[in-house]
């Protein structure tokens, strides 16, 4: 950074070095400019070097990737794993005027400290709340959101490899307008809108904040190591890049699973290559995804699909929405090659859709209302809500508790449909409840938070799948263009936080297919076709317990299975449903 000149070091031996992290756009390190001519340049002098005066060298990618060498970039683009993640600071560059002091954000943070505290802790407990839900302390976490607002209003917000870049680093220095070099502490990003979901502080959602909420919440998070590092790819959603292609390669780094630029071209392609690599490396959970609501498949777009692979402009909401971190198949090795899976399971039992439920409703703001969707989907009727019940709470629930829930179902169910189609409001008032269907009532609630999140963009159908043991009522959740015959569950050991099971349902190309606990697939080279999964279900081998609780009961027959690939009996031809 005195001269301007160019260092050559080993990936392994390098000395301590800054790296920049900008939008391009921005023009902070033009490519045909001198480095200390620059606009980043100049600021990097004024301001960052005296936080770091031993530190002679910066990397920056405009001016150490040869611009003009399409191998340098190839070599390089894998190494930016290690570029980011040794380097001993990463320099935020963006022409933002943040208007603030480092002393006042230290001290904005000192305030929220007992709030953070609450939202990290999860300990939401009734007279610490009540202090941060109104008055001032409502007023200080407006105030907190207020300040993480201004570091989002810059381009460099919605690049695709700014996200791995931050991802990466050891510590973030942000640095805009006037030289002002600033530093937050990242779990503001995480703790504050958690606890404006909570304490319901609308105030700080949706408009100037919507990148908090988008951008930044699951950018910390994944660089606090709080998730499986390939869920990067589930944040690309809202960001962009100049090339389809470093859609994928401008994440991978940070995502720890790399690929050689230019073996494949076109988006697609480069994603397939990703995915199978990941898998390959035991990042199980994105073979099971929910669906996403897709289009005809005699449509262009969805010709050549893969339906054990999520598709790319949709693998994000899959991803967010599947409700599973780091999993593993437990029940044997597994090979991917061409999209198509051979993997060891165990089947659960054959499966026969009872209903179709729908979708997630949703109120005039575009919230989805999850009580007064499983309200209406009961219809009023006392037997159907059982089922319902018994389905969604996936063995959570003894037969005394469902009871009570499925009477709140019924005895709601008008007030639903007026609350929907008459005052089109979010909320609805419930009918006077006995203490003991109140405790239940709000429990059962916040189960839906997560145990539905699958359905957010998906449709659901109430279903049964029986074995030689017991049949058990479930909701599996499927797109609107899935074959809804021949289905059956299967279970590959994953449980969710919850440990619960969710199971792959898939289809099968003949109409009497035989699979049992004794039988064997048999179907050559016509890969099954995965048609989307269920909602979690607690699985035992407790007999009694399972009739109990609703749970079911798996038989321990390993099975050895193709799914989806270019063989998939569905995915390879168009056929009517």
């Amino acid at each position: 950074m005195d001269s301007g000149a160019l260092g050559v070091y080993a990936i392994d031996n390098m000395p301590p070095y800054l790296a920049a992290s900008h939008a391009w756009s921005d023009g902070m390190f033009s490519v045909n400019t001198e480095f200390k001519d620059t606009r980043g340049g100049i600021m990097l002098q004024n301001s960052v070097r005296s936080h770091f005066p031993d530190i002679i060298y910066c990397w920056i990618d405009t001016i150490c990737i040869d611009q003009n060498d399409e191998d340098d970039k190839k070599r390089q683009i894998p190494l930016m794993g290690d570029i980011y993640g040794n380097a001993q600071a990463v320099v935020i560059v963006t022409t933002s005027d943040f208007g603030i002091t480092q002393a006042y954000v230290d001290q904005l943070t000192m305030d929220l400290d007992e709030a953070i505290a609450i939202s990290l802790a999860e300990e939401y407990s009734d007279s610490i709340s009540d202090r941060w839900k109104a008055g001032e302390g409502r007023q200080k976490i407006i105030e907190g959101m207020d300040c993480l607002e201004l570091f989002t209003r810059t381009r460099w917000a919605d690049r695709i490899w700014t996200l791995q870049e931050y991802i990466l680093a050891r510590q973030i220095v942000w640095v805009g307008q006037g030289d002002v070099c600033l530093r937050i502490d990242d779990t503001l990003f995480r703790a504050l809108p958690d606890l404006c979901d909570v304490f319901d502080i609308n105030e700080a959602m949706g408009g100037k904040y919507s990148r908090i909420w988008n951008f930044y919440n699951g950018m910390v998070t994944a660089r606090a190591r709080k998730i499986d590092p390939t869920r990067i790819m589930e944040l690309l959603g809202n960001r962009k890049a100049s090339f389809p292609d470093d859609e994928v390669y401008g994440a991978m780094a940070a995502s720890g699973v790399i690929i050689q630029p230019g073996v494949a071209s076109g988006q697609d392609n480069v994603w397939r290559l990703w995915w199978e690599e990941a898998i390959r490396q035991g990042h199980h959970r994105w073979i099971f995804l929910p669906p996403i609501v897709s289009k005809p498949i005699t449509t262009p777009e969805y010709q050549g699909s893969n339906c054990i692979m999520p598709d790319f402009k949709n693998r994000h909401r899959a991803s967010q929405h599947s409700g599973l971190d780091r999993v593993q198949i437990k029940t044997g090795d597994i090979v991917i090659c061409n999209g198509e899976l051979q993997v060891t399971g165990r089947w659960a039992g054959s499966c026969h859709v009872v209903r179709h439920l729908g979708r997630v409703h949703e109120d005039s703001q575009g919230k989805l209302c999850r009580d007064i969707t499983i309200i209406l989907w009961a219809r009023g009727s006392s037997k159907f809500a059982l089922r319902l019940v018994t389905a969604v709470s996936g063995g959570r629930y003894s037969w005394k508790q469902t009871l009570a829930i499925a009477q709140v179902l019924k005895a709601n169910y008008y007030r639903a449909r007026a609350a929907v189609k008459v005052r089109r409001e979010r909320r609805m008032f419930l009918r006077r409840l006995t203490e003991y269907q109140s405790f239940v009532w709000v429990d059962f609630v916040q189960l839906l938070m997560t145990q539905m999140l699958p359905m957010n963009d998906g449709i659901a159908y109430l279903a049964q799948i029986r074995n030689e043991m017991k049949s058990t009522d479930l909701i599996i959740v499927a797109d609107r263009h899935q074959p809804l015959r021949r289905l059956h569950a299967f279970d590959f050991g994953i449980k969710n936080t919850s440990m619960r099971t969710p199971f792959m349902i898939v289809a099968t190309p003949e109409r009497h297919d035989g699979l049992s606990s004794r039988s064997t697939v048999g179907h050559g080279h016509r890969a099954l076709h995965k048609i989307g999964m269920s909602l979690p279900a607690m699985v035992c081998t407790n007999l009694l317990k399972a009739h109990a609780y609703g749970c079911h009961v798996v038989p321990n027959t390993l099975r050895s299975l193709k799914i989806g690939g270019k063989a998939c009996w569905f995915c390879s031809a168009s056929h009517p449903i």
